[in-house]
């Protein structure tokens, strides 16, 4: 299962921990999806997210970020994992970021329908 989700508007970490530790989602990697993975809030910054995060924390802006195309071979790594992944960037709402519009809509094409974590609501990509 593949989720995702925008940092844009939380309040603290605790709210990243919270979606991060759901059980019922299982959530075992974080894929920083961000090109520049750097905020005016340091608790979103690589560096704080690596130390908080250690063990789930990848920073994919290389292969999956925004600023420059993707290639279609990592989109289709990613749909080849196993492992439940949450992809976060900074865009809260993933209809205005290439965690819908590029990624999850690719996805698709593989058989794998993202969730898009948005305003306390689960919205798969294929319905947004």
């Amino acid at each position: 299962m593949i989720y995702t989700i925008g940092y844009g508007g939380m309040k603290s970490i605790d709210e990243l921990k919270t979606v991060i530790k759901d059980e019922k989602k299982g959530i075992e990697l974080l894929f920083d999806v961000r090109s520049k993975p750097l905020s005016r809030r340091v608790i979103f910054n690589r560096a704080y997210l690596e130390k908080e995060f250690a063990w789930c924390y990848r920073w994919q802006g290389l292969t999956l970020g925004g600023m420059a195309p993707i290639a279609e071979s990592s989109i289709k790594d990613l749909a080849n994992r196993s492992a439940a992944i949450l992809l976060m960037c900074a865009e809260k709402d993933p209809a205005k970021c290439h965690r819908h519009y590029d990624i999850a809509v690719r996805l698709l094409k593989y058989g794998v329908v993202c969730i898009h974590l948005f305003d306390g609501k689960e919205i798969p990509a294929d319905k947004l």
